[in-house]
């Protein structure tokens, strides 16, 4: 039996997928749904559900706040649904319903190796590339 899945949490999911992924193959964009539901897997300092995950300060760019004090997360993630796809929708909705599995062998980041060469990837190990986007874990 599928899980029953928060609408909100598939909302908010589907944003940020608009937003970080929306040009990549499907496979990527479930691949970027797996390392936010891995972090709030994981818990602590990311938090432990999926919206405190997704809207954790400077964590995916697509909901970096312009300014100090501007940040409106409710615009925001409505300004990204307006630009979601049939795609994001099914992707969150499936991802979030437990029917798929993770494509990332338990990544909790990612990073687009073309646009940015991010400080932290060097202590992580890369567990596979998705289109665009080089996924990394904690090293064991």
């Amino acid at each position: 039996a599928m899980a029953t899945v928060d609408r909100a949490d598939v909302a908010i999911l589907a944003a940020l997928l608009a937003g970080e992924a929306r040009g990549e193959p499907v496979a990527g964009q479930l691949a970027v749904a797996h390392v936010v539901m891995n972090r709030a897997r994981l818990g602590g300092w990311w938090g432990d559900t999926i919206r405190g995950v997704a809207l954790k300060r400077w964590q995916f760019s697509t909901f970096n706040p312009p300014g100090d004090d501007k940040w409106d997360a409710v615009a925001v993630i409505a300004d990204r649904l307006a630009v979601a796809g049939d795609d994001q929708w099914a992707v969150a909705e499936a991802a979030l319903s437990g029917v798929t599995a993770d494509p990332t062998d338990g990544a909790t980041h990612y990073y687009n190796p073309a646009l940015a060469d991010p400080s932290w990837a060097a202590q992580l190990a890369e567990t596979v590339t998705i289109g665009a986007h080089r996924f990394m874990k904690a090293g064991t």
